[in-house]
């Protein structure tokens, strides 16, 4: 059993391929959609403050990759951008499926002309743009082995616009395959964390007084709740209706504050080194 669990591991980790976008292109006809789903990562054309129908090309932007970044764009956080790509397919291929997990932070997705799905609302104005976090796994059908895929992408209240992650793209139940792998693997180390909280918490009642493991603890209930913010975004399944900057707010806040109480814990586990440094500073 330990064997074949290593085995499926190895199998979903690698059946992602990462066929290089192109100046906004990537050729897929001779891949085999059978069991795998590839990447639509390296360079989209973009353009700043544009949308859809009045798409023109400014620069070739990096997925994954933030349009604000020097290296990247140099474009500022706020404001809206449009992403846009082609994707040559084999013959026969006519039902595929995107995946997404962050974007920042809504976005509208057009395949050949059509609008397919909006993910909150972009637009160029703040106060219309409404926010959405939650990953995205959408099926779509197509009738040409010609695709030009456009993410029409804004955001007025992240740091960074644009992709924390990569794109992909594959057959309906292969994507849904992996997705459901990745967001299995999130669970289970969760819930491990979760497990040891509650055995480390029990310990503490039953046998050992030491405040440290208190802190213990704390860094592991914040670890794990930013976590489910992390990848497959489990924290979306329990309540997918958040509203996007309370889940930014409390994705930031656990990720501090498991620093903090990781940082209480050490101190306390190692009371002599922490005294030996505060003497040398005074």
């Amino acid at each position: 059993m330990k064997k074949l669990l290593i085995l499926l591991f190895i199998f979903y980790s690698f059946s992602v391929f990462g066929n290089t976008v192109n100046e906004g292109e990537i050729d897929l006809r001779q891949e085999n959609f059978e069991n795998q789903i590839f990447k639509l990562e390296g360079d989209w054309s973009f353009s700043w403050q544009t949308d859809y129908s009045d798409f023109s090309h400014d620069k070739y932007v990096r997925i994954p990759g933030f349009w604000n970044s020097e290296n990247n764009g140099g474009f500022p956080a706020f404001g809206q951008g449009c992403y846009r790509m082609k994707i040559s397919l084999p013959k026969g291929e006519n039902k595929l499926s995107i995946r997404v997990n962050d974007v920042h932070n809504s976005y509208a997705i057009w395949v050949n002309g059509v609008l397919l799905h909006e993910h909150g609302k972009p637009s160029l104005k703040k106060e219309e743009c409404i926010a959405d976090w939650s990953p995205l796994l959408l099926p779509f059908e197509v009738d040409t082995t010609e695709i030009e895929l456009t993410f029409v992408v804004a955001n007025y209240g992240h740091r960074n616009g644009g992709f924390s992650s990569n794109v992909f793209i594959g057959r309906p139940l292969v994507t849904l395959a992996k997705r459901e792998f990745h967001y299995l693997v999130d669970l289970f180390i969760i819930g491990g964390i979760f497990l040891l909280v509650v055995f480390l918490f029990g310990m503490f009642l039953l046998w050992s007084k030491d405040n440290s493991l208190i802190y213990f603890l704390g860094f592991a209930l914040l670890y794990a709740l930013w976590m489910s913010f992390r990848e497959e975004k489990a924290f979306f399944s329990i309540w997918p209706d958040i509203h996007w900057d309370f889940a930014l707010r409390i994705e930031y806040g656990s990720m501090i504050g498991s620093i903090f109480f990781f940082v209480i814990f050490v101190s306390k586990i190692f009371p002599e080194q922490n005294r030996t440094v505060t003497c040398r500073k005074t």
